[in-house]
C-alpha cells in the first residue's frame, strides 16, 4: 500500500512540476519582470519549457499506467469475489483427487506448475489418470497438450522428479504430448489450469515441509482462469527455461 502510495505522490509531483514550468517558461516570453527569478537567471527559456513538458510527459505516462494497473487489479479481484462455486481441498489426498477430476474434463491444454523447494514424484494414481486422458484425446484425433513448470531450489530432487515423470509418459508412447519449462523461483505454490475453465492452486501450510496440505478449487470460472492462464504463458513460461541448468 505504501510502495502505491508513494507512485501515486511521485507521479503527481512530476505532474505539478512540469505544470509549473512550463507556466513560467511560457510567462517569461511575455512578462519580462520574471528575469528576477533565480531559475530563471541560470535557465533559458526554451530549457525550462523543454524540462516542463518532459516532467509533465513523464508523469502523464506514470499516472496513465498506474491507473492502468488498479483498473486490471480492481477487475481481477471482482472476477474472484463472484466466481463461481469454489472448494477448500484439504490434505494431499484431497488436491490430487481434484486434479484427476479436473483433468478429465480438459479439452486443448493442460497448464500445471510445481513450484515447490524439493520435488516429489506425483502420485502414480494421479500420473496413471493423466495418462489415460491423453491417450483417449490421441485416440479421438483431439490431442491435450500438457504443459508442466517447475519452479525448482533443489537441482538434485528436480532432475530426479523430471526423469521420473519423463520416463513414465514416454513409456506410454505420449512423451510427444508434454511440454516441460524449468524457472529458478521456488515460490511454494501449485497450479493445475484446464483450459480456459478450471483452477486449482495447491500450497504447504508448514514451512518445515514442502508437501501440499491446503488447496482451493475454482470450478467454471472462465473469466477468472483466463487471466491466470494469461499470466502462467506470458509471464512464467516466457521468463522459464526450456532446459534444466547445468549442475556442474
Amino acid at each position: 500500500m505504501f510502495v502505491r502510495l508513494a507512485d501515486k505522490i511521485a507521479t503527481i509531483a512530476l505532474i505539478v512540476l512540469g505544470l509549473i514550468s512550463v507556466t513560467i517558461s511560457t510567462l517569461d516570453f511575455f512578462v519580462k519582470d520574471l528575469e528576477t527569478i533565480p531559475i530563471l537567471k541560470e535557465t533559458s527559456q526554451i530549457t525550462l519549457l523543454l524540462i516542463g513538458v518532459l516532467c509533465f510527459a513523464i508523469g502523464l505516462e506514470r499516472f496513465t499506467k498506474f491507473e492502468d494497473m488498479n483498473k486490471r487489479l480492481d477487475k481481477l479481484f471482482d472476477r474472484i469475489n463472484n466466481v463461481a462455486p469454489t472448494q477448500v481441498l484439504d490434505g494431499r489426498d484431497a488436491i490430487y483427487g481434484a486434479a484427476t477430476e479436473l483433468i478429465n474434463d480438459a479439452k486443448k491444454v493442460i497448464r500445471a506448475s510445481s513450484f515447490r523447494e524439493n520435488h516429489k514424484a506425483a502420485p502414480k494414481p494421479y500420473l496413471q489418470s493423466l495418462t489415460n486422458k491423453i491417450e483417449r484425446s490421441k485416440t479421438l484425433r483431439q490431442p491435450v497438450e500438457y504443459r508442466l513448470l517447475y519452479g525448482y531450489g533443489s537441482l538434485a530432487d528436480l532432475i530426479q522428479t523430471d526423469t521420473h515423470h519423463k520416463a513414465f509418459f514416454i513409456s506410454h508412447k505420449i512423451g510427444e504430448y508434454f511440454r516441460y519449462a524449468y524457472l529458478n523461483a521456488p515460490i511454494g505454490l501449485d497450479l493445475l489450469i484446464i483450459d480456459n475453465k478450471h483452477l486449482l492452486i495447491a500450497l504447504p501450510t508448514i514451512a518445515t515441509d514442502p508437501a501440499l496440505r491446503k488447496g482451493i478449487k475454482f470450478v467454471n470460472a472462465p473469466d477468472l482462469v483466463t487471466d491466470i492462464s494469461s499470466w502462467y504463458d506470458n509471464y512464467l513460461w516466457s521468463k522459464a527455461s526450456d532446459t534444466i541448468p547445468s549442475t556442474q
